[in-house]
């Protein structure tokens, strides 16, 4: 199919504050290096967080080279443009995890990404790994685009923790001119339109775009989105002095729902997942933001080992029906909804807990 593979759209809204701009001038190259270029202000106007081996978060500021950053953090609401080392120019257009830097500085690693790409001023290859399968994308021409969708999809009814029923995917969509893509499976050339899809591994598939995806566009989405992804660039600071994730923690508690979910999905992208069960998860008046939160945290958990043990143990700490919260969260299989899972959904319904109420609810949706 055409379009990015979907747990509620790969998971959260994504909007970008106010419309693109001209570029006020080139690009600058930042070699192997790499570098955040926002093209125009409209790009600057957004939350990038650099995120250490050890954990940590700093915010990015306009111009800051990435170094030895390791991982990039994109929330959703943000459209802005960065020069990957290596040269390619890489603009995201929603949520985003993106693994940076290798010995020859043209690597990027990925399990939830959606992006246009285009050549820089000393760069035109990509080498991609993503769960679905690595690839090498090469830009032919200085006019060529292409698109990229990392994400996990479902293929039958089951727990995303079935690697049957949940799988990764790769889209990768040629939105202008000449793009080439080499796997280890054999070589593709794609033309102005057309796209390559890989899902775990069933052979890659060629396919014509249908319809123009929204969120090629450069604005697009709901104006509260904007609004929250606006208030997130007033209040969480740039600068270096370490209260990046204090700042974060603080958000997810703010009174304006809208800007408190942003942070809660962004903390998941980051790794942190106390504010997805409380506050957001107690809270009904978040109620409007539980369904594309909670398919981000699907995401995530069903791409990471890691992010399922974490999430287990935290659910088991802090409460006494944590496996079945946990359970409710990640899904059932066929059998396990014959043999007792529809009946725990249903009994979920009248819990005494909200949490309990919200992942019923979704499941059986």
């Amino acid at each position: 199919e055409a379009d990015t593979p979907s747990e509620e759209e790969a998971a959260a809204p994504s909007a970008t504050p106010p419309p693109d701009e001209a570029a006020s001038g080139p690009i600058p190259s930042a070699g192997n290096e790499g570098a955040w270029v926002p093209k125009d202000e409209a790009e600057r106007g957004a939350v990038l967080l650099a995120q250490s081996d050890d954990g940590r978060l700093r915010r990015l500021n306009p111009g800051d080279r990435l170094g030895d950053v390791g991982k990039l953090i994109v929330p959703p609401c943000y459209r802005t443009t960065i020069d990957m080392p290596g040269g390619i120019l890489w603009t995201t257009c929603g949520p985003s995890v993106l693994g940076v830097g290798s010995p020859d500085g043209t690597h990027i690693a990925t399990s939830l990404c959606r992006s246009l790409i285009q050549g820089g001023p000393v760069g035109n290859q990509l080498r991609l790994e993503t769960p679905a399968g690595n690839c090498e994308i090469t830009l032919e021409d200085p006019s060529s685009i292409a698109s990229v969708e990392v994400a996990m999809r479902s293929k039958k009814n089951g727990s995303i923790l079935d690697a049957s029923a949940y799988k990764p995917v790769l889209i990768v969509v040629s939105a202008e001119g000449e793009v080439s893509i080499a796997l280890e499976s054999g070589s593709f050339s794609l033309s102005s339109g057309e796209g390559l899809a890989m899902v775990a591994e069933d052979r890659p598939k060629e396919f014509s775009l249908k319809r123009i995806p929204s969120w090629f566009k450069s604005s697009f989405g709901r104006p509260i989105d904007n609004i929250a992804a606006q208030d997130m660039v007033k209040l969480l600071s740039g600068d270096a002095s370490g209260d990046t994730e204090a700042q974060l923690a603080s958000l997810t508690r703010h009174p304006r729902p809208y800007l408190a979910a942003l942070a809660v999905q962004t903390s998941l992208l980051a790794g942190r997942w106390e504010p997805f069960f409380e506050p957001m998860l107690v809270n009904p008046r978040w109620s409007s933001y539980w369904e594309p939160t909670i398919s981000l945290a699907r995401q995530l958990i069903a791409a990471d080992a890691d992010q399922t043990g974490q999430v287990r143990s935290l659910l088991s700490a802090r409460s006494p029906n944590g496996a079945e919260l946990f359970q409710m969260l990640t899904g059932f299989s066929e059998s396990e909804l014959e043999t007792g899972g529809l009946s725990m959904l249903v009994a979920g319904l009248g819990a005494d807990d909200l949490p309990s109420r919200v992942l019923s609810i979704y499941q059986l949706k």
